[in-house]
């Protein structure tokens, strides 16, 4: 499988505002909703299933990257989005 095959092309965001792993968070779910990947009324839901993840454990894997990932039944495939901070 490439990352290609589930990162969702509507879900890119090259400036990301937030610096907060929280904020960042949100931002990127909102660049999920936004490009249709999930419905806006699971939002809380699975800002809570990250935050759930990222409770057992970190999901940084260096050199300021980080794959926050979940898994939740309000999502029936694999997506992703992405975040580029130009601010580091």
């Amino acid at each position: 499988m490439k990352i290609m095959d589930f990162l969702s092309k509507k879900a890119i965001v090259t400036d990301l505002k937030s610096t907060k792993k929280e904020d960042i968070l949100r931002e990127l779910l909102e660049a999920l909703i936004n490009g249709g990947e999930i419905e806006k009324r699971h939002r809380s839901k699975l800002f809570e299933a990250l935050m759930a993840r990222e409770a057992l454990g970190s999901t940084a894997i260096g050199q300021g990257v980080g794959i926050p990932h979940a898994k939740s039944d309000c999502v029936d495939k694999l997506i992703a989005a992405f975040g580029l901070s130009r601010k580091g």
